[in-house]
């Protein structure tokens, strides 16, 4: 069955794809000999229902890797003929076998059966196997699966694209103590001997191969049931099961949510949801077994912080918002990859809001997903939010911050234009239209269009389609009649763009607020002059009400000065957004005065009591503090600056909470999220009081193990312990912690904290054990490295280390993936354009990292960013600094 070509518009002509005219249309997918303790191979069959599209097809091109074969033979009509295995030729860069037909086959159905043996490989994709705790305490190996985006080829010869659609029969042999879970209930197990058993598995729905997961280990699990009776479990290690209660809490209130919203049942009869110890993403999707690292599905529903919760909840949402949004509708390539992860991005916090409103969830999407992307997205070295992908494992680099925080991003921006429900009518259109098949952009598009009665495509695609984001300069030219002048270019962090950078024309569309009235308008030139009748009378206009629109405004001096003079009529996100917007004109270059704009309006916003309000101060002032890099004629006065600053908000939050009453320790925004930032910062900026009791709590809690830090605090109290002391005799205490640890989010907050030392010689120790240590999990690496290297002290000893072992970390992550990706992004921290030329002279001079090239250039890019941005302003910083 030949697959349907979809238009993306773009070359991808050239894409590294197997032939159409053989499809699966059926995997019977059966494991024996799964060895979880010495050799670390199994043994496997696979019987592929084939569908042939056309006569005299004489071979068949499959996926596979690290796959030796056994046996190979075809099936059609009732003939069978057996493939010598020394007749195939393997292209091991495109992971493609061809299989040579000693008879060719006709148009029709066939059978393609191989018998090959595999690796449970440590890397953590495929069929890997993950080391953890049994139940009896010793260690153990459980067996997992990591697929996406194109890792099936290691566990299974395979059609392994995501258009390649099939279902799925699953049997598998293990040890009779062990627990086996897949995608689908179990409907027949058996005895084998007296030491193992075989299960076999529903037949599954028709999806893609990256969908396919199974899991072999010594489990406990607490389940619930959804209103129309979905079973819900959670997996996790023993004596774990309590630490699920939240997730499952969540996970069904979710479900229920989602089935309502799209107007669509959850298609399978379970959902489990399984904690494993090494797992390299946050989650994964697997339709029916979802599987977590156990820091985004476990957590004590009673003690854990806030951002814990919030993690938990908007990752299980986000994973089964997969469920409809990549599972049930999936994209048609890896190109389209934001029609999965964008909205699922979305639907994240769409959904929590609306099942959990007390995790005030949306703050976290304006701190987190929308500071990411508009961060990213004004780099030149940014991309698109679809983008051709030639080749499967070139899919790595665009599971990035564009695909899924830019592309959330839009949406939130589409749904605040469209409105609730013409955009919830398009999405159910749409889901209903390609269940169980692939789509593009357009698509959706079309879907939108009809339900909302706009031509969205013609206002969505040079979204999705151009790198980068307008910005917006505005002039009201005469407000007696209403009139606004609105000018659009594309912002560069870098500085204005040449004609040949400056080559989209957004069609951007505005929600303005004016005097608190919202008013939706569509900017579709260059320039253009419109009439707003509510401007004649208005205080003053701001033009992306409550941030949802993915831009930055630059507004004229008066425009921007009636803004400042009415700021106490803003709500918190339009004073976030104006704060946002001129520390984006003061890092290009775009607005004269915007530096010295910025810095008043901080302190102008010093009697604000709003968290996100102090998060954007904060998140400023750390970028300012970053710049200053230790200036020993700047730091001292920014420091007391910022002190002075901070002192009032750090009383009214009642410093540690001592003093709280009811009602304030029962606002978990203010003792969980705002509270431990602003000490942060004190402690950041060297108030000696903060520090004392930082250093106090810390030497009772790790060094005697007296007492209690509640977990909010925790990351505060060990990163500036270590970061303020003298000798390396808390480190070692806070080392010791990590090895006892049990909890896996306190393990790996103190790991992280571990590199907040300024002592060289324990930064370069943290560095070397970290790389070589089996005590640290491959996953959690990246998070002592990422702390290492953005002290001042450790980014140069960090990047000596990263120059010296960076073979080794490309073999630790086996050559790609969005961890080995961040691992090349370590020195972006530096503040010196020299350095960004020794950065990018290494980089090109290194082979085999092709799947690591964006992270490279952004690296570099941000280095000279960081750069141009000091060498324009610390004048300016200075000169303020001076005056206040």
């Amino acid at each position: 069955m030949a697959t349907e070509e979809k238009s993306t518009d773009f070359d991808e002509s050239n894409k590294e794809v197997l032939p159409s005219n053989v499809r699966p249309t059926h995997y019977f997918l059966s494991y024996t000999n799964v060895d979880l303790e010495k050799e670390f191979k199994f043994n496997g069959k696979v019987c592929i229902d084939l569908a042939v599209s056309e006569d005299n097809v004489s071979q068949i091109i499959i996926n596979s890797g690290d796959i030796t074969y056994s046996s190979i033979s075809v099936t059609q009509n009732d003939k069978s003929s057996k493939i010598e295995v020394s007749s195939i030729s393997e292209n091991k860069t495109s992971q493609q076998v061809t299989i040579p037909l000693s008879a060719p086959l006709s148009k029709g159905e066939a059978k393609l059966e191989i018998e090959f043996v595999g690796i449970l490989n440590d890397n953590l994709k495929g069929f890997y196997r993950s080391k953890y705790k049994l139940g009896s305490g010793e260690d153990a190996f459980c067996g997992c699966t990591q697929f996406e985006a194109c890792d099936a080829r290691l566990a299974f010869p395979c059609w392994d694209e995501p258009a390649a659609k099939a279902t799925f029969t699953l049997q598998m042999e293990y040890p009779k103590e062990l627990l086996c879970i897949s995608n689908m209930p179990a409907v027949k197990e058996e005895e084998v001997n007296d030491k193992l058993k075989r299960v076999t598995f529903d037949k599954t729905p028709k999806m893609s191969t990256y969908l396919l997961a199974w899991v072999i280990g010594e489990f406990e699990y607490i389940e619930a049931k959804t209103s129309r009776d979905i079973i819900v479990r959670i997996y996790t290690s023993v004596g774990s099961k309590d630490k699920a209660q939240y997730a499952l809490k969540v996970a069904v209130k979710c479900l229920d949510f989602y089935e309502k919203y799209f107007d669509i049942k959850y298609p399978l009869p379970k959902c489990d949801m399984i904690a494993l110890a090494d797992f390299a993403a946050g989650a994964m999707e697997n339709w029916g077994l979802i599987t977590y690292r156990e820091v985004r599905l476990l957590c004590d529903e009673k003690d854990a912080a806030l951002s814990h919760k919030q993690n938990v909840a908007r990752v299980i949402c986000h994973e089964l918002a997969h469920q409809w949004f990549g599972n049930l509708v999936t994209m048609d390539w890896w190109s389209q990859l934001w029609l999965n992860e964008g909205f699922a991005s979305f639907m994240q916090y769409f959904s929590a809001d609306a099942i959990e409103p007390e995790l005030s969830i949306w703050n976290l999407y304006m701190t987190r997903e929308y500071a990411n992307a508009f961060k990213l997205d004004g780099m030149s070295s940014s991309h698109a939010i679809e983008v051709p992908v030639l080749t499967a494992k070139g899919a790595d680099e665009v599971f990035d911050i564009i695909s899924y925080c830019k592309g959330s991003c839009v949406i939130v921006m589409l749904q605040s234009f469209l409105g609730d429900d013409a955009f919830q009518k398009g999405l159910i259109d749409y889901l209903n239209k390609f269940a169980y098949s692939n789509a593009v952009t357009t698509d959706l598009w079309h879907h939108l269009s009809q339900s909302s009665d706009k031509d969205v495509g013609k206002i969505m695609q040079c979204w999705t389609r151009s790198q980068g984001f307008p910005v917006i300069e505005a002039e009201i030219t005469d407000k007696a009649n209403g009139k606004i002048l609105l000018k659009q270019s594309r912002y560069l962090s870098s500085g204005r763009p040449s004609k040949e950078e400056d080559n989209v024309v957004w069609n951007v569309p505005i929600v303005m607020k004016i005097d608190g009235k919202t008013v939706r308008i569509l900017l579709d030139a260059k320039q253009k002059e419109l009439v707003v009748d509510e401007i004649k009378t208005a205080k003053y206009v701001h033009l992306n009400a409550n941030s949802k629109g993915f831009y930055c405004t630059q507004y004229n001096k008066e425009m921007l000065a009636a803004l400042l003079t009415n700021l106490s009529d803003l709500n918190d996100l339009d004073k976030l957004c104006l704060i946002r917007d001129l520390k984006a004109l003061s890092k290009s270059g775009y607005m004269a005065d915007a530096t010295e704009q910025l810095l008043s309006l901080m302190m102008a916003c010093k009697d604000q009591q709003s968290y996100i309000v102090w998060n954007e101060i904060l998140s400023t002032a750390a970028d300012i503090n970053h710049l200053i890099n230790n200036d020993a004629k700047i730091q001292e006065k920014f420091n007391a600056i910022m002190c002075k600053l901070l002192t009032p908000i750090y009383e009214y939050l009642n410093k540690w909470g001592d003093d709280d009453d009811e009602k304030q320790k029962a606002d978990i925004q203010r003792t969980d999220v705002f509270r431990p930032m602003v000490i942060s910062s004190m402690a950041k900026y060297g108030n000696k009081e903060v520090i004392a009791a930082i250093l106090s709590k810390f030497d009772e809690f790790i060094v005697q193990r007296k007492g209690n830090i509640p977990e909010a605090l925790r990351n505060t109290v060990y990163s500036n312990a270590l970061k303020y002391s003298s000798d390396g005799t808390r480190y070692e205490a806070l080392k010791k912690y990590y090895m006892t640890a049990t909890d896996n989010m306190d393990k790996r907050r103190a790991l992280t904290c571990l590199g907040s030392t300024n002592d060289a010689e324990l930064i370069l120790a943290t560095l070397k054990w970290t790389k070589d240590s089996d005590e640290v999990r491959k996953q959690d690496k990246i998070f002592a490295l990422g702390t290492c290297a953005r002290s001042k002290t450790g980014r140069e000893i960090t990047w000596q280390f990263l120059k010296e072992s960076i073979s080794e970390w490309k073999e630790i992550y086996g050559g790609g993936g969005f961890i080995l990706n961040s691992v090349c992004k370590l020195p972006a921290s530096f503040v010196d354009d020299k350095k960004a030329d020794e950065i990018e002279a290494f980089f090109n001079g290194l082979k085999g990292f092709d799947a690591c090239q964006k992270s490279m250039k952004q690296c570099v890019e941000n280095v000279r960013l960081n750069a141009k941005w000091r060498n324009a302003e610390i004048q300016s910083i200075q000169q303020w600094i001076d005056k206040n």
